[in-house]
């Protein structure tokens, strides 16, 4: 959802009924929304009222922290935006409220699994 400066967002927000046809013409779709989903709840429900099921990828959030940070070259005002969100999401309650699969994406050394191997255990159920 957050490919080509959230391109397919800005789909289904347009036209959620033509998103959701297009999608139903494939199986096993997995949709990646990162750490915006709390913003977007009603998009979120829309989805699980189209037969998605939800999954949460949350892990050891000192390994979460890390990966991120190694990821935006430990740039100061992004730990800012790290701690943003991740407070947003707990003051929404949208974990709670949406009740997810909670699947942790890390290895036992902290190391970020291959989304393949996520993607399955999403699919899984």
């Amino acid at each position: 959802m957050e490919r080509d400066e959230f391109a397919p967002r800005k789909e289904f927000n347009k036209d959620s009924a033509e998103f959701l046809g297009r999608l139903a013409t494939h199986d096993d779709v997995v949709l990646s929304w990162g750490f915006r989903p709390f913003k977007d709840r009603a998009a979120v429900e829309r989805l699980m009222d189209a037969g998605f099921s939800v999954a949460w990828l949350d892990g050891d959030r000192v390994t979460s922290f890390r990966n991120f940070m190694k990821r935006e070259h430990n740039n100061p005002m992004s730990e800012v935006t790290y701690y943003e969100q991740m407070q947003a999401i707990m003051i929404t309650g949208i974990v709670e409220a949406i009740r997810p699969k909670v699947i942790d994406p890390y290895t036992s050394a902290g190391e970020f699994r291959p989304i393949e191997e996520i993607a399955n255990e999403v699919l899984a159920g």
